[in-house]
């Protein structure tokens, strides 16, 4: 709960804009504050059913407790490096982080699956009119 809010002040502080003109802050405070949302739902479960949360999927099969760690610290450093370091490199190490930690062993695949996803979410977004903060590409003069 303490990340979801902190991630969601922070995001605050960098400007939210509005729906039909999100600023830099939007995307990382709609996360923070699924992350709150998500933290209070289980808190609640787990008082409710009177029982220790134990981290286990509902097929019984264990969660890497160290995965959900370097999970929701990629997703924090998203949030927080993705206007300067903009759009295509934040989303680019962040997705592989996660496709790596997800499962996938060789890194031609992580590495490969993470460049597809953000040329199809850039392609796709851009063509609706969406501008994703340039980062480093304006010192290159691509911004």
């Amino acid at each position: 709960m303490v990340l979801g809010i902190f991630v969601s002040l922070y995001s605050y502080r960098l400007g939210l804009g509005s729906v039909s003109s999100p600023g830099p802050g939007f995307f990382p405070f709609c996360l923070g504050l699924i992350f709150f949302l998500l933290a209070v739902v289980i808190l609640i479960k787990a008082l409710f059913e009177g029982e220790q949360y134990v981290a286990w999927t509902e097929g019984g099969t264990p969660v890497s407790v160290p995965n959900v760690g370097i999970v929701a610290a990629a997703l924090f450093a998203y949030a927080l490096f993705l206007e300067s370091l903009g759009f295509h490199v934040t989303t680019f190490v962040v997705l592989a982080i996660l496709f790596r930690r997800g499962g996938y062993k060789r890194w031609i695949q992580v590495l490969g699956y993470s460049a597809i996803v953000v040329a199809i979410t850039y392609l796709l977004f851009t063509s609706l009119g969406v501008r994703f903060p340039p980062g480093i590409f304006r010192l290159l003069g691509l911004g």
